[in-house]
Formats: C-alpha cells, structure tokens, sequence
C-alpha cells in the first residue's frame, strides 16, 4: 500500500475511493463466539455470542458488525461514500469511517485503492 501517495489524495476525492482487500482476507462469522475461544479471550460462558472475524495473510482479528459491513462494502467493490452511507444506514447512527480505513490499512487488510 502507498502510503505516501494515499495522504495526497485530496478530501474531495475520497467519496470515490475503492479500495481492495488483500487477496487471502477470509470473512467468517458464527453465531457462536469462536474466535474468542481460539484467542482464549473470553471465558466459556460466552461462548453463545456471535461474533465476526477476518483472516488474512496468516492472522486473525475479530471484528464488530460495523467493521464486516465496511470489509464487505469494500470487498464488493462499492465507493467508500456508497460503505459509508449503508454503515450509517443499517447502523442508523453516524460512522467514523476513517478510523476503519486507518485500521484496516495499517493491519495490511487493505492493500489498494483507486478511483482518484
């Protein structure tokens, strides 16, 4: 990923960025909290909660209902105005969608954009 080129880019661009994941990221969700217990985060009785993961280059993190829903927009190709307005649709409250963009490039996640 070019960081340097990425913080060129001018704000009124950004509306139109599509960014691509790294080819080997793997969504999984389960209606149980399996990825806590491979992390040994949580004790067994939790293990009831659903709960949502990516995989990617050989690592795991777990994942929040919105972060799914942006890795999915982006996976899907779609403009990240077109991620953000269905986050804060379907969350219906406002989304920082530049902390998920910081997160997720800085883990490697995100490997590309274009569209500027």
């Amino acid at each position: 990923f070019d960081l340097k080129k990425f913080q060129k880019i001018s704000p009124e661009k950004f509306p139109n960025l599509v960014f691509s994941l790294d080819p080997s990221c793997v969504f999984f969700t389960s209606k149980f909290a399996v990825f806590s217990i491979w992390e040994k985060e949580r004790a067994l009785k939790n293990f009831l909660k659903k709960e949502s993961a990516v995989i990617y280059s050989g690592r795991a993190a777990s994942l929040t209902q919105e972060e799914l829903l942006f890795l999915t927009g982006i996976k899907k190709k779609k403009k990240l105005y077109e991620i953000y307005e269905s986050l804060c649709k379907k969350t219906r409250k406002e989304i920082d969608i530049g902390v998920f963009v910081n997160r997720f490039i800085s883990n490697s996640v995100i490997v590309d954009y274009n569209g500027c």
